[in-house]
């Protein structure tokens, strides 16, 4: 694998704690689950 995919991960991971998670307030873990899922979702279009 690409010795950089690690860091990317990680920069994601420092993302969406910092800019996205801490901001909101969940019910569930169903309602936070599928919030991250949106997230990444929109991170990887941002990707392309």
């Amino acid at each position: 694998g690409d010795p950089y995919e690690h860091a990317v991960a990680e920069r994601m991971n420092g993302i969406l704690k910092a800019e996205w998670l801490n901001m909101e307030e969940y019910t569930d873990f169903l309602q936070a689950q599928e919030r991250i899922s949106q997230i990444i979702n929109i991170f990887l279009l941002y990707l392309q």
